[in-house]
């Protein structure tokens, strides 16, 4: 039996074998799925099919991913806001009392001016702030008040004791308060009340001070008892000065170091205030008879007690309300002449 001997092959066959490889690749690659072969075939389908790219199915098309969608920080609304915590206070929340608080007071006042300043046509900016301003003036209004209070009940505050004749001629800016005034005297002459003139018949200030005095007697409706430390009585006081030797006693007791010196007693309520220590006008110290006055009668009406060693009344001064001020009442503001 002869043995075939493998030779070359004829080039008809070879080219047959690489035409059937050929189309057997192609098929493979441009149809995978029966499905996809079937739609490159279809003439009316306008996707594209091919060797190089294959067949596009709108269901294997990846779709572009969306960018992350960021969700802001949600930020509380002004309903929210408790606007009494300093934490959580905004320009947002107006002005707000910051009961006692320094540190409130000055997140407000910087971030409320700030806000007013760079917005000069917001109305509601510049309101915020004036409303911060309102408040800081009532306040300044109460320190000012106390710290005449303390000057005066506390000789060694007071310059005018030491230097009066500098301050003689200073007037108060007249003020149309006659109304309220007359009825704040009336009131201390109703519990019999009068003044205490403390002097000296060596002071020279004592002797030029006479004058103020019986214009005060006028201005006021009170009786003015002169108090002579070392029994020598004022010329023009003469019918009303105590000689007795109880005003070095009653002088000791309420700590008078200097003279001229004068004091409101109530005996109603056996109350002593000092009302003026030094030269002074007429008018200032009778504004000053009526603001303590005031201070001392709000003070009794809340209850407050004397802080210190209690020998001086409790006092409130607090500014009144708008109507009071307006009206020329004991507060700050120009009076209106309505009573």
């Amino acid at each position: 039996m002869k043995h075939m001997t493998a030779g070359p092959l004829p080039a008809p066959f070879l080219q047959l074998m690489l035409a059937l490889l050929l189309t057997l690749s192609w098929t493979a690659i441009a149809q995978p799925g029966g499905d996809r072969g079937q739609a490159c075939l279809d003439s009316n389908n306008a996707r594209e099919c091919g060797w190089f790219w294959g067949h596009l199915d709108d269901d294997e098309e990846e779709e572009p991913e969306e960018p992350p969608v960021e969700i802001p920080m949600a930020k509380a609304s002004e309903e929210e806001l408790d606007c009494t915590d300093p934490e959580q206070w905004e320009p947002s929340c107006g002005f707000v009392d910051p009961e006692g608080s320094f540190e409130f007071q000055a997140k407000q006042r910087d971030m409320l001016l700030n806000q007013s300043v760079m917005n000069p046509n917001n109305p509601e900016t510049v309101e915020a702030f004036q409303r911060y301003m309102r408040w800081a003036v009532d306040q300044a209004i109460t320190m000012s008040r106390m710290w005449e209070w303390n000057q005066i009940q506390n000789q060694d505050l007071n310059p005018l004791v030491h230097s009066p004749v500098s301050s003689f001629g200073l007037r108060a800016a007249s003020r149309a308060r006659d109304g309220k005034r007359n009825a704040v005297m009336e009131e201390i002459d109703d519990q019999n009340g009068f003044l205490v003139w403390f002097t000296r018949s060596s002071c020279q200030f004592c002797h030029d001070m006479q004058p103020v005095m019986r214009q005060l007697e006028r201005r006021t409706g009170l009786t003015i008892y002169n108090a002579p430390l070392d029994g020598g009585c004022m010329p023009e006081f003469s019918n009303s000065c105590d000689t007795t030797g109880r005003s070095v006693e009653a002088a000791g007791h309420l700590a008078v170091e200097a003279v001229p010196d004068l004091w409101l007693y109530l005996p109603q309520d056996d109350l002593w205030f000092r009302v003026s220590s030094g030269v002074e006008a007429a008018q200032r110290i009778t504004s000053r008879i009526e603001v303590f006055f005031g201070a001392i009668q709000r003070a009794a009406e809340k209850g407050l007690e004397a802080v210190g060693d209690g020998t001086s009344p409790p006092v409130d001064f607090s500014v009144p309300d708008m109507l009071e001020r307006s009206s020329g009442g004991l507060g700050a503001g120009i009076p209106q002449g309505v009573e």
